[in-house]
């Protein structure tokens, strides 16, 4: 864990670095200046991660504890990211309709903790708690 947070804070510096001295940068760094694009780009970090850490904890409750094989993990995952499209164009409209606010707060609300806290927590406890001759030793 510390090694990936080390790695992670290297990577995020030279991307700093490099950012403020390309003459053609991905990100623009005067654009952190602006308040809205700021605390929207931490957001969306925020949420990349926690979306992550769920995805994540998801495929290795599936594959550690319950001891699902790699196709089978991958069928039970499948039909969050299949509703995906559909969710999108249903909620195309909600933006316009002057929800654009609302809309992502509630859902990072709904998500957040169970990424951030209960995924991992579970996951790690039930690999504490595991008896030995489970079939996903």
């Amino acid at each position: 864990m510390i090694g990936s947070l080390a790695g992670a804070v290297l990577m995020g510096t030279a991307f700093w670095l490099r950012s403020a001295r390309h003459a053609a940068p991905i990100v623009e760094l005067p654009l952190l200046r602006v308040p809205a694009f700021a605390v929207g780009t931490l957001a969306a970090l925020l949420f990349t991660v926690a979306f992550a850490a769920m995805l994540l904890t998801s495929v290795l409750w599936c594959q550690e504890v319950w001891g699902y094989s790699a196709i089978r993990t991958g069928l039970a995952i499948a039909p969050g990211p299949l509703v995906v499209p559909a969710l999108a164009v249903a909620s195309g409209g909600v933006s316009y309709d002057g929800w654009a606010r609302g809309v992502p707060r509630l859902w990072g609300a709904c998500c957040s903790p169970g990424a951030w806290g209960g995924g991992p927590v579970r996951w790690v406890r039930a690999r504490a708690t595991r008896p030995s001759s489970s079939p996903a030793c």
